[in-house]
């Protein structure tokens, strides 16, 4: 059985502008530290999977040519530090749609175990930066890691079984607990 490593995209592998979607690799930016981060984690795990909404399709936005452009030169941009993304899932549904393949319903993640069957959820890690990230992890009983600044030290109680596992401001931050698992 195999391990995953699921990464949210914009606000974990690239900086996110709010309220606005990215069309053009000129305006790509890879955070900090993320490429020396998942090269440090990339061993770990059988497979890197990157599972995306990206509502700005829906919206007329972004066309999916745009996406594949970016995401080719994501993927390419990472091969070259070592880096290799297994694949890479979307969602082009609005949030108010409520579509199964949007995080945090896991849709993106069953059509991972499609392509990858020997997968173990319970033994794969989701890295993401928003509450639909952990809800996804918890529903699917992944290890749930939040990641960058906002992570939350304390939700509502009415939402406590969104809470993290772990936390974590880099990806660098997470290699000795991982190592451990």
């Amino acid at each position: 059985m195999s391990r995953a490593l699921f990464l949210d995209r914009d606000g974990v592998i690239n900086r996110q502008i709010e309220g606005y979607y990215i069309r053009r690799w000129e305006e790509w930016e890879f955070l900090p530290g993320v490429m020396e981060g998942l090269a440090a984690l990339r061993p770990y795990f059988d497979y890197v999977l990157v599972v995306t909404n990206q509502q700005g399709m829906a919206k007329g936005l972004l066309r999916a040519d745009e996406l594949h452009r970016l995401h080719y030169r994501m993927r390419t941009a990472m091969a070259s530090k070592g880096i290799t993304i297994d694949r890479i899932y979307f969602c082009p549904h609005t949030e108010e749609s409520q579509h199964l393949c949007r995080k945090p319903w896991p849709g993106m993640a069953l059509w991972a175990l499609a392509e990858y069957p020997d997968i173990r959820l319970a033994q794969s890690v989701m890295i993401g930066d928003k509450r639909s990230d952990m809800d996804f992890a918890r529903q699917l009983q992944m290890l749930a890691i939040w990641f960058g600044p906002n992570a939350p030290n304390e939700l509502p109680s009415h939402v406590l079984g969104t809470l993290p596992h772990w936390q974590a401001p880099q990806l660098q931050a997470l290699i000795d607990k991982i190592r451990a698992l």
